[in-house]
C-alpha cells in the first residue's frame, strides 16, 4: 500500500472515530441531563462507582484526563448540589478525597439503570468488543504521548 492510500485510510478512520464518538457523546449528554446530570458530572460519577478505592481530586483529573484545576471547580459544584462530598486525606492532609453521597449513589445507580447509550456497544460481538478494547487502548496511549509533545503537563503522569 502507497503512503498516499495508507494516509487516506488513516483519515477515513479518523473521521469515523470522530463522528462515532460525537454520537455516541451525545446520547450520553441526553441521557445524563435526564437524570439532572451534565456529562462530565454523570463521568465523576461513574469513575467513582468504578474506583475500588476512593480518589483524590488528582486521582480522579487523571482518570478523566482533565486538568485539575478543572475539576476542582466541578467537584465543588457537584458537593454544592449534594452528589459529592470533599474531604482531608487522613494522612496525606494536602489531598482531597471525594466520595458520592447518598444521592450521588442513586442518581448513579439511576444512570445504570439506563444504560441508554451503553447500548450502542452491546451491538458488538465479545470478539468485536475486545478488538475494539485493545484498539482504544492503543489509540489512546498514542493520542496521550501526542499531547504530552505539544503540552506535557499534566499529562506527563497519564502514561508512566
Amino acid at each position: 500500500m502507497d503512503d498516499a492510500v495508507r494516509i487516506a485510510k488513516c483519515d477515513k478512520a479518523w473521521e469515523e472515530l470522530y463522528i462515532t464518538s460525537l454520537l455516541m457523546r451525545k446520547a450520553w449528554e441526553i441521557e445524563a441531563a435526564s437524570l439532572g446530570l451534565t456529562l462530565p458530572q454523570a463521568l465523576v460519577l461513574h469513575c467513582l462507582d468504578e474506583s475500588p478505592e476512593k480518589l483524590t481530586l488528582g486521582e480522579l483529573a487523571q482518570k478523566m484526563y482533565r486538568e485539575p484545576q478543572g475539576i476542582s471547580a466541578l467537584i465543588s459544584r457537584m458537593e454544592a448540589e449534594g452528589l459529592v462530598v470533599k474531604k482531608r486525606h487522613l494522612k496525606r492532609g494536602n489531598q482531597i478525597i471525594v466520595s458520592m453521597t447518598k444521592k450521588g449513589e442513586e442518581v448513579c445507580r439511576r444512570q445504570l439503570a439506563e444504560g441508554a447509550a451503553r447500548s450502542v456497544t452491546r451491538a458488538l460481538s465479545d470478539r468485536e468488543l475486545d478488538t475494539l478494547h485493545a484498539i482504544c487502548n492503543k489509540m489512546r496511549l498514542e493520542a496521550i504521548k501526542l499531547i504530552q509533545e505539544m503540552r506535557p503537563t499534566p499529562y506527563a503522569a497519564l502514561i508512566d
